[in-house]
């Protein structure tokens, strides 16, 4: 039995996965976050959902195996004080903060698990509301809040970063042409010049010996520069 059907009392997934279905289980003041929730949840899963839409299994085993890695963690903090009362207070999310270290925050937390307590934190607050518990629908609404957040920031910073990576690949993409063309001129000038004074040297091996550096290259390379150019000319 999918661990799902225990932790969703409220949320009916059929209407989730059903494209063009009305969310009747939810409250429209929560639709956003549940989106944007589930929408974090299937791409992170690789699941295109516009071209073939997640059945309500696929979605149950995806929430399952996201939130097991972050209930591990909220295990772990509830075994301390900061923890324990994050945890009494239904805030998952900072019970689950409460054992890492502060630099560590923010990193740890993986986009699908931060997606899928946010799922179920939604569906805390719909059988909070039902229940008129006000004191507890603040605490777990700031605790979701803290989650979307914090799911927003780790976005940004992975685009972010992938801009970063894009740029640091391109300035070496110029960089080796750059040094492909001074190359080629540098070979072009020296081929010129085995032309010019070439009869000065003993041999294409000696010249490659003694011009080497001005042209920046490797003994070996000038060499067969001028040794396929004479062949060239055969």
């Amino acid at each position: 039995m999918s661990e799902t059907r225990r932790y969703l009392q409220h949320i009916e997934l059929e209407e989730i996965t059903k494209p063009s279905t009305e969310w009747l289980s939810i409250p429209s003041q929560l639709h956003d976050l549940t989106a944007k929730a589930f929408e974090t949840l299937y791409t992170c899963y690789g699941e295109n959902t516009n071209q073939n839409p997640a059945d309500k299994q696929i979605t149950e085993r995806l929430i399952d195996d996201a939130l097991s890695p972050i209930a591990k963690r909220i295990y772990e903090g509830k075994q301390t004080p900061e923890g324990q009362r994050a945890y009494s207070r239904g805030r998952l999310f900072s019970t689950s903060l409460s054992s890492l270290d502060t630099e560590m925050r923010g990193v740890i937390q993986e986009q699908a698990s931060m997606a899928a307590l946010m799922i179920y934190q939604i569906d805390r607050l719909i059988d909070l509301q039902k229940a008129g518990s006000i004191e507890s629908i603040l605490d777990v609404f700031a605790d979701l809040s803290n989650l979307h957040g914090e799911l927003t920031r780790s976005e940004e910073y992975e685009c972010v970063m992938a801009d970063a990576e894009w740029e640091v690949v391109n300035q070496a993409s110029k960089r080796a042409k750059l040094r492909h063309k001074e190359t080629n001129q540098n070979k072009i000038k020296a081929l010129a010049e085995w032309e010019k004074t070439g009869h000065n040297y003993s041999s294409m091996a000696a010249f490659a010996t003694q011009r080497r550096k001005a042209y920046d290259v490797k003994e070996r390379t000038l060499y067969d520069w001028i040794r396929g150019h004479c062949r060239q000319k055969l």
